[in-house]
């Protein structure tokens, strides 16, 4: 495979197939330094990383680089409303955020419906609620953003980033993870010490 190549392994609401290796070339004003592709994820030594633009549930703007905690890892969900394999994938990233959050990473969720659709994504996170935080896209401009940050076309959802404990975007999956492929690149969650009741003073 030349250095212009690389594999992602997808299973996208967007194809409408089963899972598939898809060999999809870099162009070459988007190359990063490969370091390794590890669990899944393709990762890479970025660029200062393209604003992705959003909204919170309520309507007030931020943007990704604004969510991104101090020394922890990111994970950022990004799922839509009619995608069957985001809402099979959430209970275990779910669950992923709230054994992490506490210590060494957190999740971000970000409906790629758009703001236009704000009001349907209200509802849907209302009906199917989970413990990390949710935003949406401003629809005007974020697959030119995700290009911009990745040097990949947006495919599908559900696709993940990954921003280390710098805020570093370094990692970017098309499809389906298991809790096995992020541990292994974020860690265990970080054990925390538990003071006795009886030693609080």
């Amino acid at each position: 495979m030349s250095d212009k190549a690389f594999h992602l392994q997808a299973s996208l609401r967007s194809l409408g197939g089963p899972a598939e290796t898809f060999e999809r070339p870099i162009p070459h004003n988007h190359m990063r330094t490969l370091t390794s592709f590890t669990a899944g994820f393709l990762l890479f030594v970025s660029a200062q990383a393209a604003a992705f633009d959003l909204q919170d549930l309520s309507g007030k703007p931020t943007s990704i680089e604004a969510l991104l905690p101090i020394n922890q890892w990111t994970l950022v969900m990004l799922w839509s409303i009619d995608c069957v394999a985001c809402e099979e994938q959430k209970p275990m990233i779910d669950a992923f955020h709230q054994d992490h959050h506490l210590s060494n990473a957190k999740v971000i969720g970000i409906s790629t419906d758009g703001n236009q659709q704000l009001p349907s994504v209200q509802k849907h996170v209302k009906k199917r609620p989970v413990s990390f935080d949710n935003y949406v896209t401003l629809s005007d401009n974020f697959k030119e953003n995700f290009e911009a940050a990745t040097g990949k076309r947006f495919l599908g959802t559900p696709t993940y980033l990954l921003y280390d404990k710098t805020g570093t975007l370094t990692g970017a999956h098309p499809g389906l993870v298991d809790r096995g492929m992020l541990e292994r690149i974020v860690g265990k969650p970080d054990e925390l010490q538990v003071i006795p009741a009886d030693l609080i003073r």
